[in-house]
């Protein structure tokens, strides 16, 4: 099936591509997953079959892609090949006239097995990403000079850096354990006042503070909003929150379920409201990313946390994280490597990006021309 896959896409799209089979109630899947580093711009390298037959099913087809939910940047897709052997009685083929779309019967219990069995898959798999530096010959003084030993294409000072995620390292082939998915990293430096320098006996380490405090809230919240606590923290000064009169309608309407979060909201006139007290569990700044959770859940117009759990916590962890362009302390640094050792996965933002790539000391010493 890779072979077939590859001759489809490329040789590149099936490097350390994943297998895994799964079953829970007489449902049995067998899925091919690539790397998220081979993603792609539209959902047509999805492809579903069941018994045996090439199909459409929009939900299941939903349910892979949310399997690499911030793994692979936001509007790129997954290529994944998913089979599934059912009872031939729980497939409705008479849907489109083409039978190319079938309606599934104990499609939830479908959808949870393959979104589970991919996010499991691939958080057993991944490790950081390494930087593959290929530099092209620099030419000497000896060459410049003997122009006719010297390819045309060879200009002096011609020096390109070609960099690109080497796939191979983001596998885990050595079974690191769950616990330990970050080696040690020693802290040697800031560049650009948002990339942390790290070094360990591998090569060094660098490190989006931003995308690595994004994915650590994110992962705290959603934690936090599948069981939300009452607890909250009373504001010494309380914050206006301006509102339209829809907003505020439906604001008034919700106070209770507000208040089951842990927020406190009083009126303030027609078209305001004060905001006395947030959530405990909220990091950073919490007023600000406690206007954040009202915004959107009132953009959304739902209280249903279950249904806008995961947005709302990418956009409040996204707001009330470390900036880019801050310096930071190193107390600061050294609970950031601490926490994002912690998360079940470490290696990208809620997005989808990086949070720490590598760059082998074989590699550095590439560029230096110390090893050819």
């Amino acid at each position: 099936m890779k072979s077939i896959i590859g001759n489809i896409y490329g040789v590149d799209s099936i490097k350390n591509m994943m297998e895994v089979e799964n079953e829970k109630n007489g449902i049995k899947i067998r899925c091919y997953l690539a790397h998220p580093l081979v993603n792609k711009s539209r959902k047509s390298a999805i492809t579903l079959i069941v018994n045996g037959r090439d199909v459409k099913n929009y939900g299941i087809i939903n349910s892979i892609i949310e399997g690499y939910d911030t793994y692979i940047p936001v509007g790129r897709y997954p290529l994944a090949v998913v089979f599934i052997k059912i009872d031939p009685m729980l497939v409705d083929v008479n849907v489109h006239p083409t039978k190319k779309e079938v309606r599934l019967s104990s499609e939830d219990l479908m959808k949870e097995l393959i979104t589970s069995t991919i996010k499991n898959t691939l958080n057993k798999n991944m490790v950081i990403p390494k930087i593959d530096i290929e530099p092209k010959p620099i030419n000497t003084l000896h060459n410049i000079e003997n122009k006719v030993e010297v390819k045309q294409e060879e200009k002096a000072n011609d020096y390109i850096e070609k960099m690109e995620y080497e796939k191979q390292s983001f596998l885990n082939e050595d079974s690191v354990e769950l616990d330990k998915k970050l080696p040690y990293l020693e802290y040697i430096g800031q560049y650009a006042g948002t990339y942390l320098i790290f070094q360990n006996e591998t090569g060094l380490f660098l490190m989006d503070q931003h995308a690595a405090a994004e994915r650590i809230r994110y992962e705290k919240y959603i934690v936090e909003l599948t069981n939300p606590s009452k607890i909250s923290q009373e504001l010494l000064i309380p914050s206006i929150i301006e509102l339209t009169k829809t907003e505020k309608i439906f604001i008034d309407s919700h106070i209770d379920n507000f208040s089951n979060l842990g927020i406190t909201i009083e009126d303030a006139s027609d078209s305001s409201i004060y905001l006395r007290s947030v959530p405990v569990w909220i990091l950073g700044d919490p007023v600000t990313s406690t206007e954040e959770m009202i915004k959107y859940i009132v953009e959304k117009n739902t209280i249903d946390l279950k249904s806008i759990r995961d947005e709302l916590a990418k956009r409040i962890a996204c707001k009330g994280a470390i900036k880019a362009n801050r310096n930071l302390e190193i107390d600061e640094i050294n609970a950031l490597l601490a926490q994002l050792s912690e998360c079940k996965n470490p290696f990208t933002c809620p997005h989808g990006r990086p949070t720490i790539i590598s760059i082998t000391q074989k590699e550095i010493e590439k560029l230096f021309l110390r090893i050819m």
